[in-house]
């Protein structure tokens, strides 16, 4: 079967998301498979003078991870939607890009709890209500390695929130996003 142009690119667009300029997107073999897959659509010849328009661009990035603005800026979220995403969140991971976190989304507003179960970086806890809105920060929630499950230390919002964001430790500070900040991101439906 032949491939257009346009269908190759979105191919590498898809399994290859853009880049960061600090390169952090492309872990482990990634950045192999990115270019052996360009180099092999290249080879094939789908590239070849087309005439497709250029790929649209995909609402929401293969890695699940989705533009939450703040005043100032920007970040790259995860999402952790399903209850084993939000289980793992960002459990056994080494480090966390500065501008990056992970948004855990609920079905209905409550006051969840989390630990650091084999969290290995310190984290700040965004408690966000159904509105987009800030109501509290749990900031620099360090790991506890080698705490027995039941002695680990947990942390709930005071009110029922819709949604919670976790960043590098510090960075809520960094960005100025305090209680009473007003956040924008939309979640793709599931």
């Amino acid at each position: 079967m032949a491939v257009k142009c346009g269908d190759a690119v979105d191919a590498i667009t898809l399994l290859c998301p853009p880049g960061r300029e600090t390169g952090e997107v492309y872990h482990g073999g990634m950045l192999r498979r990115c270019v052996l897959l360009a180099a092999s659509l290249i080879l094939a010849g789908a590239c070849g003078g087309s005439s497709d328009p250029a790929p649209t661009p995909v609402a929401t990035p293969p890695d699940g991870a989705i533009e939450l603005r703040y005043d100032g800026g920007s970040l790259r979220v995860e999402l952790a939607v399903t209850p084993e995403e939000r289980a793992r969140g960002l459990s056994n991971r080494a480090s966390l890009a500065a501008d990056a976190g992970m948004l855990f989304v609920y079905e209905s507003a409550h006051q969840p709890s989390f630990w650091m179960k084999d969290t290995l970086i310190p984290l700040d806890l965004i408690w966000i209500d159904a509105n987009k809105r800030v109501e509290g920060v749990t900031p620099n929630v360090q790991p506890e390695p080698g705490v027995a499950d039941g002695a680990l230390r947990g942390y709930s919002p005071e009110t029922p929130v819709l949604y919670v964001l976790e960043l590098n430790a510090g960075a809520a500070a960094r960005f100025g996003i305090v209680p009473g900040s007003q956040l924008a991101f939309d979640v793709p439906p599931s």
